[in-house]
């Protein structure tokens, strides 16, 4: 299981790599920059965001449920 997710995060990293060279690449060659590499990378930042967030969450109500154990 932890190697499918593994392995599921190095190609969904890969496919964010190759959009974010195209995008740049763009703007080297004067070229308009594809609407599919820019929402790639946004959908990558986002995803991101997201998974910083819920582990936040996550350890605040860990915190939270150690210090209520504790007290009791």
């Amino acid at each position: 299981m932890l190697t499918k997710l593994t392995q599921r995060a190095i190609n969904q990293q890969r496919i964010v790599d190759n959009s974010a060279r195209a995008f740049r690449a763009s703007a080297v060659t004067n070229k308009k920059p594809s609407i599919g590499d820019a929402v790639t990378i946004l959908q990558s930042k986002v995803s991101s965001i997201n998974q910083v967030v819920s582990h936040f969450i996550l350890a605040v109500v860990l915190i939270g449920f150690l210090l209520s154990f504790r007290m009791t």
